[in-house]
């Protein structure tokens, strides 16, 4: 139980994180694009041959997530690496520095994982075959049925890469 009370206060602190990241990013710059026009119209064009304009500002808001979670990722790491101070003074900066990249790999890793499974499920399952689309709850109801489906294929994923370490002797 304290472990996942642990786990839960992470994953509350990571996404609180976010939120202040996203919102100082526009706070401090507005509403500035990262990405060019050129690039995003590419980008749509390669994710749907007809692009729409609605497309192109799909691909907008792609990039600030990717921006906002990757700076959340990078600021989280070196957080959860330097709150046990007393760490700190038994290692040397090129151990820090180490352990801090090692942290932000393996946590974006993680995610992109996570949203690998996700819109994979998404793409995989046919929804419509046992969900109306016509019905009011048919966009929550696909969200929360692969977001289960998700955390599922994730928690699966873990355990074997723990049972594999294991074997391994790791």
């Amino acid at each position: 139980m304290k472990l996942l009370a642990r786990k839960l206060l992470c994953l509350a602190g990571f996404l609180c994180l976010f939120a202040i990241i996203s919102k100082g990013f526009y706070f401090l710059f507005g509403d500035v694009r990262i990405i060019s026009n050129a690039t995003a119209m590419a980008i749509a064009d390669w994710i749907s041959t007809p692009s729409a304009p609605e497309d192109i500002y799909d691909v907008y808001d792609y990039a600030d997530i990717s921006l906002n979670i990757l700076l959340s990722v990078m600021v989280y790491s070196v957080l959860v690496l330097f709150i046990p101070l007393r760490n700190i003074r038994e290692k040397t900066a090129g151990q820090l520095v180490k352990n801090a990249m090692m942290g932000i790999v393996i946590r974006l890793l993680k995610v992109i994982g996570v949203i690998v499974l996700f819109s994979g499920f998404l793409y995989l399952i046919d929804y419509e075959w046992f969900i109306s689309a016509d019905a009011g709850y048919a966009i929550p109801l696909v969200v929360v049925l692969n977001s289960l489906l998700t955390a599922g294929a994730y928690w699966l994923v873990v355990c074997v890469i723990q049972r594999v370490k294991s074997n391994n002797g790791a």
